[in-house]
């Protein structure tokens, strides 16, 4: 199933495709690269006018972390966990809040100096949403 809110789109399953051939290809016999969730680069963009208006210039990023796969090595499955965490994120009352308690966080380690420090995390993949 394609297109629409609460479909599986083209970029899940592209997404889902990198995924599932290099954990069956690459990854295979490696319990700590094996990818087992995503964190996916959402735009938030006209989802809460609170946040980020329809008609904004630039785009309200987030990212948000998927679920584990229940089976790593299943195309579907990879593909609807991820659009679940979207759906997830899109939500306003999730955003909102979210974006508080985030708010708040970095504004706390910005006034203890600490910045962050991206580093590789076992099991995990950063992807980008349409």
């Amino acid at each position: 199933m394609l297109a629409g809110e609460n479909s599986i789109t083209v970029q899940d399953v592209l997404t889902a495709y990198i995924i599932l051939t290099l954990n069956k290809y690459c990854y295979n016999n490696n319990n700590e690269r094996r990818i087992l969730h995503t964190i996916t680069i959402v735009n938030s963009r006209g989802v809460s006018d609170f946040i980020a208006p329809q008609d904004q210039v630039s785009n309200s990023l987030f990212m948000v972390l998927s679920n584990d796969f229940d089976d790593p090595y299943s195309l579907s499955n990879i593909a609807k966990t991820i659009r679940q965490s979207i759906i997830q994120l899109r939500d306003p009352k999730v955003l909102e809040s979210g974006i508080a308690t985030i708010d708040g966080l970095i504004r706390k380690n910005i006034r203890n100096n600490k910045f962050p420090n991206p580093q590789l995390v076992p099991n995990e993949i950063a992807v980008n949403s349409n």
